[in-house]
């Protein structure tokens, strides 16, 4: 019989005398519907990987009364596929089944208090993984937890909380959910992301005004999760640890003042964010109360938001933005030009040309959009132009994007004939 034994060396006895044995954490039970495991349901690439500290063993028991899979950890990640250390990217298959019906795979580990990563995600099709999510994982004691696009039948509502550096639920379930559970909002979490297979558009429901709760939150990805701007709660600027708030594909026209009043944040995404919800765009068409009075905002992004106004976000001369994101958005000739020379108008009417000066000099802007949004002219000096004296007379977006460029300093990405994109700064 297993025992506790103390540093001493001793055996540990409770106050009866009777022995304290430690407690067995039971196997990770998945169901799935595919014929093979992992169950990938395509034949693209995958990432799928666990971390643990050594020693450690993982056994697999396939359902269909085959031999029990054992291998040893030769490192601190064992992966189901090659994608990082591989050549092809895609997934190692470690058994096949002749057919798709439901079968219940039983994962146990010989040291799993020492697992610390379960990770299941694709960009592709869905996982086969159905049925039931494996609560058992509650037990584990799990720095990361990632489910992204599976096909669970319901959200773990019954899931233990813990103290986690990411957890992510991205489109994991086939049953959307309209709340947060408890459990997330109880939990300490570093990275929490909740994309897809969500409905929080309810405040009253959602629990959103919960997360306040949340031990040491500093970045929140709540991307296609339906809310708009009388859903937000308004406690968000009071959740003092926040750094990075991200509220892709929303329903929102404008940058809600909940969002302005987040002083404390670094990063702000409203639109596409690579990491999160690969589908985010934004519904944005004005600015709003936009960034104004946003001292520590140092990224501000709207990718992929096609609608929105040509003209810099408002007040972004009064927050500390130095990089602006506004690539796949200005989709037409004239609307990439406007942008860029609408942008020149703003800078030149409020920053200085004199090196040492910091409102609105040295802001790199990915201003990049589809091969046939290229913005018109040549980068080259505009008629007249002096640098550390006048701009000239620009003709021309490339001429503003020069001027930017020299001038104040600017770093700008646009794209250009023959390849995606250029990066011009004051060097080119």
């Amino acid at each position: 019989m297993d025992k506790f034994i103390a540093r001493e060396g001793k055996i540990l006895v409770d106050s009866q005398g009777r022995f304290l044995i430690p407690a067995t954490i039971p196997a990770l039970t998945f169901q799935i519907a595919d014929t093979q495991f992992p169950p990938t349901g395509h034949s693209g690439r995958d990432m799928k990987f666990i971390t643990t500290s050594l020693p450690q063993t993982i056994y697999v028991d396939f359902g269909d009364e085959s031999p029990i899979f054992e291998e040893a950890f030769t490192s601190t990640v064992w992966e189901t596929s090659l994608f990082r250390t591989g050549t092809d990217g895609y997934a190692r298959v470690l058994k096949t089944y002749p057919d798709t019906s439901v079968k219940n795979v039983k994962i146990w580990f010989s040291n799993p208090e020492k697992i610390k990563t379960v990770s299941v995600s694709t960009a592709g099709s869905k996982w086969n993984f159905v049925g039931d999510f494996p609560l058992n994982l509650g037990i584990y004691n799990l720095d990361t937890l990632l489910f992204r696009n599976t096909k669970f039948s319901t959200f773990p509502v019954q899931l233990s909380g813990g103290k986690f550096s990411f957890l992510t639920f991205n489109n994991a379930t086939l049953t959307p959910i309209n709340y947060i559970p408890k459990w997330i909002y109880s939990s300490q979490i570093t990275t929490l992301t909740l994309t897809g297979g969500f409905n929080l558009s309810d405040l009253s429901v959602s629990n959103l005004d919960k997360l306040i709760n949340i031990q040491g939150l500093t970045n929140l990805f709540l991307d296609d999760v339906g809310v708009n701007a009388a859903n937000i709660p308004d406690n968000l600027k009071d959740i003092s640890t926040l750094r990075v708030l991200s509220f892709g594909d929303a329903p929102l026209t404008e940058v809600p003042v909940q969002f302005n009043n987040c002083k404390q944040i670094t990063e702000l995404a409203m639109g596409y964010r690579a990491g999160g919800n690969a589908s985010s765009n934004s519904s944005i068409t004005a600015w709003g109360v936009g960034v104004a009075n946003m001292p520590n905002l140092k990224i501000f992004s709207a990718i992929n938001t096609s609608n929105i106004s040509t003209d810099l976000v408002t007040g972004i001369e009064t927050s500390g933005i130095t990089s602006y994101q506004t690539n796949g958005s200005y989709l037409t000739v004239a609307r990439i030009d406007e942008s860029i020379i609408k942008c020149l108008a703003k800078v030149s009417s409020i920053a200085s040309m004199t090196v040492g000066n910091t409102v609105l000099r040295n802001i790199t802007w990915i201003n990049t959009s589809s091969t046939t949004a290229i913005p018109t002219g040549v980068f080259e000096a505009p008629p007249n132009f002096v640098l550390g004296s006048s701009n000239g007379d620009v003709q021309t977006a490339m001429q503003a994007v020069y001027v930017l460029c020299k001038q104040y300093r600017w770093t700008v990405a646009v794209s250009i004939i023959g390849t995606p994109s250029k990066t011009y700064n004051y060097l080119s």
